[in-house]
């Protein structure tokens, strides 16, 4: 017995994307105290789709990661983290995943401390999640 399916495409979905952020760890009035912030993404048929991470001036970069993207790019600076996404512009399916920083509070100020990232598509359309904390 056989039996052969009739030819279909995968649908392409609409541009869109989503983003959440997340944190663990504790504030309690050390500066060797750290807070992980995670930010989960998903994103589909678009290009230039990035996220970017503004840290608070009462905090230190120790780590972040992914640390490079293929076919996208990361970069860092003393207080933001940049990740640009590769091209999604009419392929099926979605991309998803999470990127993280890993901060240490630096003793000044006792919050609440609130951390934002924004995920747009080239720059625009953006969308904000913010995540706050006290000591």
């Amino acid at each position: 017995q056989t039996w052969t399916s009739a030819p279909w495409t995968q649908p392409i979905p609409t541009k869109n994307f989503t983003i959440r952020k997340s944190v663990e760890g504790t504030l309690q009035s050390s500066t060797s105290d750290l807070l992980l912030y995670k930010i989960d993404y998903t994103y589909a048929n678009g290009t230039g789709f990035r996220i970017v991470e503004d840290i608070p001036s009462n905090f230190t970069i120790v780590r972040y990661g992914p640390v490079s993207i293929p076919g996208g790019s990361v970069s860092a600076g003393a207080s933001s983290i940049t990740w640009n996404f590769p091209d999604m512009t009419g392929k099926a399916g979605t991309k998803e995943g999470t990127v993280w920083v890993l901060v240490q509070w630096n003793g000044t100020g006792s919050g609440p401390f609130t951390n934002t990232a924004t995920g747009s598509w080239a720059g625009s359309n953006s969308q904000t999640s913010s995540i706050t904390t006290s000591v």
